[in-house]
């Protein structure tokens, strides 16, 4: 009996990765608001309350320019106010963020791997969506 290439391919992986898009509120950013690294991405709850609930990765230098030109500083009463955020799962160390008005909504592609309503992988961001 042959057990050649065709019998490989069956067997299963151990993460298959699918991918969604959706769009989600920057809340967030890390570096400045005018040139933002990364975007922290909120949706709203039953309740009207924004929970974070990813972060993106790298922003490539067009996005940079374009998100910091779409961008506006959070005013007084942010629903993230006092929060704090880590650089990863598991982690203590603080990430270094800047709230932003939570105006503008990001499309993302998504692995669609949560755990508590939060992706546990980073998103990347496909931009804007059209307001």
């Amino acid at each position: 009996m042959s057990r050649g290439i065709a019998h490989a391919a069956h067997i299963p992986t151990l993460h298959q990765c699918r991918r969604d898009t959706t769009e989600t509120v920057v809340g967030a950013v890390t570096g400045m608001v005018e040139r933002p690294q990364t975007l922290v991405l909120g949706r709203y709850d039953e309740e009207g309350v924004l929970r974070a609930v990813a972060r993106s990765t790298p922003l490539h230098p067009d996005q940079v320019r374009r998100s910091g030109a779409q961008l506006a500083p959070a005013r007084p009463g942010h629903a993230w106010e006092g929060v704090t955020f880590t650089t990863s799962w598991r982690s203590r160390a603080p990430l270094d963020v800047r709230l932003v008005e939570p105006e503008q909504v990001a499309e993302m592609s998504v692995d669609t791997a949560q755990a508590g309503g939060v992706w546990r992988h980073t998103v990347v961001s496909s931009g804007f969506a059209p307001t």
